[in-house]
């Protein structure tokens, strides 16, 4: 079990070995096209294009603070993973670095989190109809993993054998959730007048796949060498996932695309006066229902006793979950219930000052608000970005501050149609311990010429014709 426990562990780090924040680059100037509706749709009425499309873009972000690697940069992690060692035990840990990767569990103590997240977007489209209205629509692919409140006493090396003798395992609430989902959406925002707009997305959205974790246990376990003994402790934990790929040896996430159905929605309202904007939107409203290929389970009970010989064996999900189901009090709800997951809402604020005609400092704030039982929960951050801007060319510097306490430092570039760039610069090459990093890109067509500039070119081609008066 111990081992089983380590490799999924070990997973959700190569599964959060993406660490950002939210692909500033991608959406912080008049030429950011079709990622100007996703943020604040009110935005989109900012575009400098009559309209913009997308061919599609690809953004990956996480962050653990379970686990780290050692000696490790983005573009070395295959590698660290195929030489690297774990450490099995806090006292193993080396005093000085060595040239060998090594994973290495839960070093700075207190609650654990983490949170990843991937975004694939296909075809979008964002059009001008007349002075004041834009309409657009998107397709994306996502999948997002979040745990906010995991308990230091479940930490790799607080359940190390070595401390299996004799000990208390206290637990509090948490909650963890992840899906993979696909979103089809539609857009409309308005300049309502000369300083203000408004917009909303609508999305259509079909859940692959969907699992959650709600733990309401608070008490303390007793735990010796051989077992686990609830001490009148009262277990209460529900948990529910699809099925669609859990029997199987390869996860493929989107083998099924409607194991549950949902709504969503984006608002936003923007402000501009002179030199500067402010807007205030509301993203990623809504939830998908899993009513398909799906099983759930509820453990309410002040009496278990486990017998760790039957889990050290288990080498697979399934194995684990029929194991569980064996040895708790378990009420199998699948027939007559179905689960909802929430989409990971946040609260944004923007703000953006022109200090000149090429150059601008943007600031925005994410503050994840979940909605409901078993919500994904966004990650928080305040960034602000320098950015030089013109049709062909844009740079970016986003300087971040993930969670309100980790800096971080980024570079993002855009050439014409390509779009290039990271919020955590540091990572790509440098060799550090290692908890994530990240890399987004954007394919993107707009006009070439706005039709300002249709105009003066024409007036330009026109100046000097000798015309005929009556």
């Amino acid at each position: 079990m111990k081992s089983l426990f380590r490799v999924l562990m070990l997973t959700v780090v190569v599964v959060c070995s993406a660490e950002s924040q939210e692909s500033i680059g991608l959406h912080s100037d008049v030429y950011s096209g079709t990622d100007l509706m996703l943020w604040n749709p009110a935005n989109s009425v900012s575009s400098a294009n009559r309209w913009d499309v997308t061919l599609g873009s690809a953004h990956l972000f996480g962050f653990t603070d379970y686990a780290t690697i050692s000696n490790t940069s983005l573009f070395s992690l295959n590698n660290s993973i195929r030489t690297g060692a774990t450490v099995d035990s806090r006292s193993l840990i080396p005093d000085t670095p060595i040239d060998q990767p090594l994973v290495i569990f839960d070093t700075d103590f207190g609650d654990k989190r983490f949170s990843s997240n991937i975004s694939l977007s296909g075809p979008a489209l964002l059009i001008s109809v007349g002075k004041r209205w834009k309409i657009g629509a998107f397709s994306k692919v996502r999948g997002h993993l979040s745990a906010q409140s995991i308990p230091e006493s479940l930490g790799i090396y607080e359940l190390n054998d070595e401390r299996f003798i004799d000990f208390e395992l206290p637990l509090n609430p948490f909650t963890a959730a992840g899906m993979f989902w696909t979103e089809l959406g539609g857009h409309v925002a308005t300049r309502l007048n000369e300083n203000w707009s408004a917009g909303l997305n609508f999305k259509y959205l079909l859940g692959s796949e969907g699992a959650f974790l709600k733990n309401r246990t608070n008490g303390t376990i007793a735990i010796d060498p051989e077992n686990i003994a609830s001490n009148g402790v009262f277990i209460n934990t529900s948990f529910g996932f699809t099925n669609t790929t859990i029997d199987s040896q390869n996860f493929r996430p989107f083998e099924e695309v409607d194991s549950g159905v949902g709504l969503g929605a984006d608002i936003g309202v923007s402000y501009t006066i002179d030199n500067w904007s402010a807007g205030i939107s509301l993203i990623d409203i809504g939830s998908i229902r899993f009513s398909q290929n799906h099983e759930l389970y509820e453990i309410m009970t002040s009496d278990i006793q486990l017998d760790f010989d039957n889990y050290e064996t288990i080498t697979t999900a399934r194995g684990l979950i029929n194991q569980v189901v064996t040895d708790f009090e378990i009420r199998d709800l699948s027939e007559t219930n179905n689960f909802n997951i929430g989409l990971p809402t946040a609260f944004v604020l923007q703000g953006s000052y022109q200090i000149d005609r090429q150059i601008n400092v943007t600031g925005q704030l994410v503050q994840r608000v979940p909605i409901g039982e078993n919500s994904l929960q966004r990650e928080n951050s305040i960034a602000i970005t320098p950015h030089y801007s013109t049709k062909w060319i844009s740079v970016f510097a986003p300087v971040t501050l993930y969670e309100y306490s980790k800096l971080r430092l980024g570079l993002a570039a855009r050439f014409g149609i390509l779009t290039v760039g990271s919020d955590h610069l540091g990572t790509l090459v440098r060799k550090h311990d290692f908890r994530g990093s990240d890399i987004y890109i954007k394919l993107s067509f707009a006009p070439i010429f706005t039709s300002d500039e249709k105009r003066a070119n024409r007036r330009a081609r026109n100046k000097g014709v000798e015309c005929y008066s009556f």
